[in-house]
């Protein structure tokens, strides 16, 4: 039992989890790009954080080092953003998923979920962007 539910239950608003949610993509999105660095690929991820927008695009080199890197288009990207009171999640104009942010009572906890299954942090991320970023049909280059 949490012992201060009235925080808890105040801070339970799309805007409030819309930012924890973006942490934690923003987390995944690095983390992914470091293991990607440490399999010697020039392959990355770029990730943008407006106010109420999230946007994760493949990157591509500039030139012959990856430190420079370039975000490709825009449909070529994810998106993640407040709308009518969850978060959508779309690629191009399709749209991918929704999450749903809900107080919970018997937990006295404000929690992510997905066609009313409780997610935690994690698992909305992952929910949110892990097939974008593991997608089989990505090619990874290595480097020489």
């Amino acid at each position: 039992m949490k012992d201060n539910w009235v925080k808890a239950r105040h801070d339970c608003t799309l805007t409030v989890m819309f930012a924890r949610l973006s942490s934690r993509i923003q987390a995944d999105v690095d983390q992914f790009n470091h293991l990607l660095e440490d399999d010697g690929s020039i392959a990355r991820f770029h990730f943008k954080h407006d106010n109420d927008a999230v946007t994760i695009r493949p990157a591509i080199a500039s030139g012959v080092h990856t430190d420079g890197m370039i975000p490709e288009n825009d449909s070529d990207g994810l998106r993640l953003e407040m709308h009518n009171d969850r978060i959508l999640v779309t690629r191009g104009s399709k749209p991918l998923a929704q999450i749903d942010v809900q107080w919970n009572e018997a937990a006295l906890s404000c929690d992510f979920a997905v066609r009313g299954e409780v997610l935690s942090e994690a698992q909305a991320s992952q929910h949110a962007i892990g097939n974008f970023l593991f997608d089989s049909d990505r090619k990874t280059e290595k480097t020489p």
